[in-house]
């Protein structure tokens, strides 16, 4: 898939006429841009803002989508290589965080309509550095955001094996439903098979 194609996507999206901070857009999205099959290249996926080079300069609530080569992946049923990850808390030498890959394209959207509903600045589709307040304590104590429970994981930065991106909050939506991921030991939708079943438990 090539970035051309994605363009199309998003400029029939524009001429929609659909408000970006609607529900209603983020389930187009999640319908118009998962249903692309084939995978981008991801190694020369580069936001047009600079890079962050330092995973210790990240903050919490940001949008991180970077290379990932866990130390640990011979124990692991199976893992994402580049994932897509909402922070929520920097602890040492790792960070706790949302991997929206985990989630099928339906569940990812109603998802993360709620995240939305806790980003810093309403105007967030607007701005380019909003953060969503999202804590653990907030995640298990909500139901509508019970879908957490797959795509929450640790990741070490000494693991990360690219720079890592933030992705501008007034890209938030339409990154979330690239088909960016790169899953090992599984398909994305056996994964997300795993997941739902997961959350149901």
């Amino acid at each position: 898939m090539s970035k051309k194609e994605v363009n199309r996507v998003l400029n029939q999206f524009s001429k929609s006429g659909k408000d970006i901070f609607s529900d209603q857009s983020t389930i187009w999205l999640a319908k118009n841009l998962s249903k692309i099959q084939t995978q981008m290249r991801q190694e020369q996926y580069n936001r047009k803002r600079p890079s962050v080079s330092s995973p210790s300069s990240l903050e919490e609530g940001s949008m991180l989508f970077f290379g990932y080569d866990p130390k640990t992946k011979q124990k692991l049923q199976f893992w994402d290589t580049f994932p897509l990850v909402v922070l929520l808390h920097k602890q040492g030498n790792s960070f706790l965080g949302l991997n929206l890959h985990y989630l099928s394209p339906n569940l990812r959207a109603n998802f993360l309509n709620s995240l939305l509903k806790y980003a810093d600045n309403p105007e967030y589709a607007n701005n380019l550095d909003a953060k969503m307040e999202v804590t653990y304590s907030l995640l298990i104590r909500l139901p509508k955001l019970k879908p957490f429970k797959a795509a929450i994981k640790r990741y070490y930065l000494s693991s990360i094996v690219t720079k890592v991106n933030t992705i501008p909050s007034n890209e938030w939506k339409y990154t979330t439903f690239m088909p960016l991921e790169k899953f090992q030991g599984a398909t994305r939708e056996e994964v997300w098979a795993w997941a739902n079943k997961y959350i149901k438990s």
